[in-house]
Order: C-alpha cells, then structure tokens, then sequence
C-alpha cells in the first residue's frame, strides 16, 4: 500500500514554498476536480458495466472487450481523462476510494495494449503517482509476465502466446504477433516472400472467423512455419541474402504476365517452368551485380537522387525491356522502382557480399 499521508506531508512542505494566495488557488483548483473525478470514474466503470463486465471479477473478459477498436478507442479517452484526475487529486483523502479501480483498469489497459498489440494504450502521458499504483498492483497479483506484449526476437515466444483464458484474445494476440513479425522482415529480407505469407494469414482468419480454438490451432501452426528458417531452392545457385530477395520480385511480377514465359495477364496462380526459374535466375544473378558495382563504386551512391534515377533507368532498359519480361512501360516502371527500394534497404549486405 503507498503511503499516502508520508506524500500528503511532502506535499504540504512543496506547498509551504509558495505564497498563501497561491496555496489558496491550488487548494481551490484541487477541490474543482473533485465532481470531475467522481464523473470521469462513472463514465469509464459505464463502458464496462453496459457490457456486463466486472472489472474486478473478470478482468480478462474486459480485455477481450476492448478487441473492438471502437470500444477500445472510447475507453483510452476515458481511461487516461480518468488518471488526469487521479493524479491530480492524489494523495488527499478524496482519491482514496477510487484506487482501487484505478489500479485495475491500469492492468486492463495494459494487457489490453499487448493482447492487440496497440501502441496507443500506453501508461506515457500517465503522472508518476498513478502510475506507481498500477505497478505495485500488478506485482501484487504477481502476473507482470502475462502483460507485456511477445517480442518477436524472443526465443521463447512460443511459451507466450496462450496466456489467457479466452482463445479469442490468445488469438487476437497471435494475429498481432504474426504480423509484427511478417512486417519486420518485409522490407528487410524478401517484399515478396513476406506478402504471400500476409495473404495467407488473412486467409486463416478469413476462413476460420469465429471460430477461436480452430483459429488459435492455425495460428499456432503457422507462426511455426514462419518463424523456421527458410527454405529456398539451392539448384537455382542464388545466394539466400543477396539475391533471392530479387529473384523473388522478379518472380512475382512476371506470374502476373509476361509475354516472354507466355504467361496471360490476369492468370490464376501461373507456374514457371524449372527452366523459367533458372532463366529468371541468371537475370537476378546480373541485375544484382549491376546494382553491387554501382554501389561499391560511389560509396555515397544514395545521397544523389539523379543517381538512383539513372539505376533505374538503366535496370529497366538492360535487363526488363532488353529480355522482354514486362509489359506494358508502366509495370517495368514500377518493378524498378521495387529493385531499387530494396538494393537501397540491403545496401550493407551487398557491399559487404
């Protein structure tokens, strides 16, 4: 329990530094926030009571509640105009009842932040006071490694994953977690790769919607797969960190049509040949060179946008147009525009290759 009238008597020897009007003023001040709080703790204890929640009884069915980003929305408003008032009133007397709860809903934000992974729901604009009560709380319960969110760097996520009772929030939870890792790795290893396996994760909670214990079993799998290192085709002689990545954009692009490997626009999931692959290949293979020796050459290639226009331009003369891969003009454009965003993120690994 936080001694409350050890900070009252802290409180009174700041008070004692000030002018008498001005302690009159503050005191005043204090009192108007009175029927504020009493006000902003009905409103926020009213989104749960109108929800048949219990804050106190069950607190992860109030998490699971705050899955609705509207509903979640409304009680981050409410929720910190709630703490404002607390931190103001504390530590006289008129606060007291309101600890409690305000401990509670402190947890509730909390495990909500890390269920949905929402960065909004955050204890940063809450005063000191009413922050160190919610801590003291949830160490009291003795359930702080059941807060914070699942790193996606943490060799034991798997452990973490299913920490509530409800397979809808243990879902919501892996959902987030999935995508943090798929967006974390897109830019940084394969665009391509990480697309198609986003496509799939919404096909698992399109196809399985409502249906939690099946959605949590699939999500389990999936982020089983994902998180195992890749498999790749090594008869294609490409190396894992440099040049696959491009090959995989380029492979992307031509299945939605390309003249060259006979593929119509707008095919339905076209496979290229072993023979196709190994082709596209050996582009990759000099596409990636070209962009190696531009780099390796002008050590501050990208501080020059007249230089990045001029890779461009000529990546998607030599190898796109020269090879007949893409048509019309306006997808060659953007495919180089691709290219050219990655070589710029692997900038280190090509260099360094």
């Amino acid at each position: 329990m936080v001694d409350y009238y050890g900070i009252a008597q802290n409180l009174k020897d700041a008070l004692d530094a000030y002018a008498a009007d001005d302690v009159q003023g503050a005191l005043a001040s204090i009192k108007d926030e009175y029927p504020l709080l009493a006000d902003r703790h009905r409103r926020i204890l009213a989104l749960f009571t109108a929800n048949q929640c219990d804050i106190h009884q069950d607190w992860e069915t109030c998490v699971k509640l705050l899955k609705d980003p509207q509903i979640r929305s409304d009680f981050e408003i409410k929720f910190k105009k709630f703490m404002e008032s607390m931190e103001t009133v504390l530590p006289r007397p008129e606060a007291l009842r309101y600890v409690k709860d305000a401990q509670q809903l402190g947890l509730i934000n909390l495990a909500a932040s890390s269920a949905y992974r929402d960065t909004e729901l955050n204890l940063l604009d809450i005063g000191n006071k009413v922050r160190k009560l919610i801590a003291e709380h949830i160490d009291t319960l003795q359930i702080r490694q059941r807060i914070p969110p699942v790193d996606i760097h943490d060799i034991n996520f798997q452990d973490k994953l299913r920490r509530y009772r409800s397979d809808e929030t243990n879902a919501a939870q892996m959902e987030g977690f999935a995508r943090d890792y798929i967006a974390y790795h897109f830019e940084q290893e394969d665009p391509s790769y990480y697309r198609t396996l986003s496509d799939r994760l919404q096909d698992i909670l399109d196809s399985l919607r409502g249906n939690w214990n099946l959605t949590v079993d699939a999500l389990d799998k999936f982020i089983k797969e994902i998180t195992k290192p890749r498999e790749i085709d090594t008869s294609l002689n490409l190396d894992a960190s440099t040049e696959y990545p491009f090959f995989g954009i380029l492979e992307e692009e031509v299945r939605k049509g390309s003249r060259r490997f006979n593929i119509p626009p707008h095919s339905t999931d076209p496979k290229l040949t072993q023979e196709e692959r190994a082709f596209l290949a050996d582009i990759t293979k000099r596409i990636v060179a070209f962009i190696r020796h531009r780099l390796i050459e002008n050590k501050d290639f990208w501080l020059s946008t007249e230089r990045s226009n001029e890779l461009r331009r000529d990546i998607g003369f030599f190898f796109l147009e020269e090879y007949q891969l893409l048509e019309p003009f306006q997808r060659r454009e953007e495919v180089t525009s691709r290219l050219v965003r990655l070589a710029l993120v692997h900038t280190s690994r090509l260099r360094n290759a």
